[in-house]
């Protein structure tokens, strides 16, 4: 620091952030001094934190504030005055309230008494300004003893104005890393939510390129098996023209017109025709295996239904009829119906 206050040589202080007793017991002790304090002296003085002296110190840290002791001795005779004059200014209220996070307490306490000889405080009331530089709190101050307003005043602006811009340059050199941290953190997560984009896009080109090898898998099976069932298809259609063609050298020739031969005229569905002779005692059932054996006959079940009268034949119910008994006689037309 190139100079010093009064020709004060700011001194690191150790083990401040320790301590025999618990934060908690620290900040009870100094909300009790701060009710004590007012209740002598009134409400009307500089905003004291209730808190323990490291929180205090902590606290400075974090706002890069400059942090005021006071330590009150009730048994001194200068204590009095001063609470009553200096710490009721309205001067000192507001340049402490701007400036400063102010902590008290009273030696008799632990914590104060612990501070006192910490300062190196001889006498009372005392006062002392530590900030934090570079991370290590630093008393940069103190007065001690009688002390009029302005000279208190005058004392608090001169630590400001020496040490005020360390402050300063600390809070944006802090500003400026927390500014790149931000920085490299929106980097990291703009980084790793690059990477978490790639992978879901590698994620769905490997399941497009898993449906596209599912869905072709399937097209083969798919084409497979049409193709072995239009072959079983032909085999079964083949095995059936071979099993007609067999069936229709088994019957003997057509009778010859007249002598009681019966004509009958198939209509098929497909729109076709056909026609043959059958002798009177022939059953049913020849007339329908030699419809059946016929290549334009259907291939599955099938009915004979004569139009007038209507009647519907049907195997195997109707096959040992013959052909009188079915009273088809002469010339009929019998149309072949496949059945559904």
């Amino acid at each position: 620091l190139a100079r010093f206050v009064g020709g004060f040589l700011p001194q690191p202080l150790r083990g401040v952030f320790g301590g025999p007793q618990p934060t908690t017991v620290a900040g009870s002790a100094a909300s009790g001094f701060v009710s004590r304090f007012e209740r002598e002296y009134g409400s009307v003085h500089p905003p004291f934190v209730e808190c323990s002296y490291a929180d205090a110190i902590e606290r400075c840290k974090r706002e890069f504030k400059f942090l005021l002791v006071y330590l009150h001795s009730e048994q001194h005779q200068n204590t009095q005055p001063f609470c009553r004059q200096v710490l009721r200014s309205e001067a000192v209220i507001e340049l402490v309230r701007e400036n400063f996070v102010m902590w008290g307490g009273s030696v008799r306490q632990s914590e104060a008494y612990q501070a006192s000889n910490q300062l190196r405080a001889t006498t009372f009331p005392f006062l002392a300004v530590i900030a934090v530089l570079n991370n290590q709190p630093t008393l940069l101050d103190r007065k001690q003893g009688e002390m009029t307003v302005d000279e208190v005043l005058s004392w608090l602006v001169s630590v400001v104005d020496t040490y005020g811009p360390h402050l300063d340059a600390a809070r944006i050199e802090a500003e400026e890393r927390e500014t790149e941290r931000q920085l490299r953190s929106e980097q990291d997560q703009a980084y790793h939510q690059s990477l978490l984009n790639d992978q879901i896009r590698e994620q769905e080109r490997q399941e497009q390129l898993r449906r596209a090898e599912e869905e072709q898998r399937r097209a083969e099976e798919e084409r497979i098996a049409a193709q072995r069932a239009e072959h079983l298809r032909m085999q079964q259609l083949e095995a059936l023209q071979t099993a007609k063609a067999a069936k229709r050298g088994t019957f003997g020739p057509e009778p010859a017109r007249g002598a009681g031969a019966v004509e009958i005229l198939f209509r098929l569905p497909d729109g076709s025709r056909l026609s043959r002779r059958f002798l009177p005692t022939d059953s049913l059932n020849v007339v329908f295996e030699w419809v059946w054996c016929q290549e334009m006959a259907p291939n599955d079940d099938f009915v004979l239904v004569s139009s007038y009268p209507k009647r519907t034949f049907r195997r195997p119910d109707d096959v040992p009829l013959s052909l009188n008994d079915a009273q088809l006689t002469g010339h009929c037309t019998l149309f072949v119906n496949p059945v559904s």
